[in-house]
């Protein structure tokens, strides 16, 4: 197999020598990432250089991360169609600036609006690379191809 990780990502090591540590956790029905944190502890693991041992960085990045999990996470209703629908408050529409802003907002702006579309673009063509093995969801698959 070849491995290879998803774009964007940000990764020292190569995506073979995880795969290789994450198969022989798997084979031994343990790969979570409780446990892989704890296979790459040893300074020599071969992903060892992937995590942040260093606890006062890493309380603040994992505080950072809860940050933003509730700024993905909060929810509103909007009115569409005569309908409402609940999306997210929050998104983020200009990565060089790693801002949020509210739908209502994004909605109101032309550029704005065709940025966050291109985005759900994206997603949906991770979607379909991520589930497209699974032929229950062949019609989906066959609409995202009609929208991207």
């Amino acid at each position: 197999m070849v491995y290879q990780w998803k774009t964007g990502s940000r990764h020292k090591v190569s995506a073979a020598v995880a795969a290789e540590v994450m198969d022989r956790l798997a084979e031994e029905d343990r790969l979570n990432a409780q446990e892989l944190v704890e296979e790459s502890r040893p300074e020599d693991a071969p992903l060892h250089c992937e995590f942040e041992w260093d606890d006062s960085i890493a309380a603040e990045k994992w505080r950072e991360e809860q940050a933003g999990a509730m700024i993905r996470h909060l929810i509103v209703k909007i009115e569409a169609n005569s309908q409402e629908y609940p999306t997210r408050q929050y998104f983020m529409v200009q990565k060089e600036a790693n801002t949020y802003e509210p739908i209502r907002v994004i909605l109101q702006d032309e550029d704005k609006t065709a940025m966050l579309l291109e985005q759900a673009k994206r997603e949906l063509q991770a979607f379909k690379a991520k589930y497209a093995g699974l032929k229950e969801l062949a019609a989906v698959i066959r609409a995202i191809d009609s929208v991207v």
